[in-house]
């Protein structure tokens, strides 16, 4: 992923899939199983801290929220990502947000873009277009899932401490679009797009709340309140739920 100066971000690579459990208790980027859930922020944290590959001499992470504004930005800004072709124009894929079927998927066919859900390119924009499971970044990379399927937890800064981070307690706990301004600390570039979008574009909302672990891009039956740019606040650092996830960094 191209870093981002703006938001303070370097280059940086991510798991194109959802994190899954290999089977011995380590997380893994791949299509096959399904998406880990039911992990605390602590522990999805400490998994990727744990990650060790050989010829990677840097460092493995959960993502940040700047690493995930960086993402979501620049597929915002990708016209590959747009029903009508330009920045701008309809909606951008939201993945598998519509509950049909009613659980976290698997990546079976990485070649179909909507594979698993009950959609497809011709599905009218607005109605199921949306359910695209893929966007593409603007280097010609793409990425499964970034919103819906399962909620991803992450790091509220990037300091590379060893700590996990929460994010701002002071935000009112109700849903709402990304045209409401922060009343508390949060700022534009904790989880705003850049251009005029809400849920009308697939991009999700947001929701603030007085524990700060911050989950980002909605889960597969969370409907128009899943996007890139979705954001929620209201959890503490060791809450589960079998569709809280997460995906890992590498920093070189």
């Amino acid at each position: 992923v191209d870093g981002n100066a703006g938001l303070g971000t370097s280059d940086f690579c991510v798991m194109k899939y959802e994190a899954k459990n290999d089977g011995s208790g380590n997380a893994v980027s791949q299509p096959a199983s399904t998406p880990w859930g039911n992990i605390t922020a602590v522990d999805a944290f400490n998994k990727c801290l744990a990650i060790t590959e050989g010829g990677f001499p840097g460092t493995f992470a959960l993502i940040s929220n700047p690493e995930w504004m960086t993402l979501s930005r620049d597929i915002e800004g990708n016209t590959a990502n747009w029903s009508g072709g330009v920045v701008g124009s309809g909606h951008i894929p939201r993945g598998h947000t519509d509950d049909l079927p009613s659980t976290r998927l698997a990546v079976t066919d990485t070649n179909k873009p909507y594979d698993s859900v009950q959609n497809g390119f011709s599905d009218a924009v607005g109605s199921g277009w949306e359910q695209k499971r893929t966007q593409v970044l603007s280097n010609g990379s793409q990425i499964w899932d970034l919103s819906g399927n399962v909620w991803e937890w992450v790091d509220w800064d990037s300091s590379g401490d060893g700590v996990f981070t929460t994010g701002p307690i002071d935000e009112t706990s109700v849903w709402k679009e990304f045209s409401d301004a922060s009343v508390g600390s949060l700022l534009t570039d904790d989880y705003m797009p850049l251009g005029p979008y809400t849920s009308a574009n697939s991009f999700g909302a947001w929701f603030g709340g007085s524990n700060g672990a911050a989950l980002r891009g909605g889960d597969y039956d969370r409907g128009n309140y899943a996007g890139v740019y979705t954001l929620i606040l209201n959890y503490t650092d060791n809450s589960t739920n079998p569709s809280q996830g997460f995906r890992c960094v590498y920093r070189p």
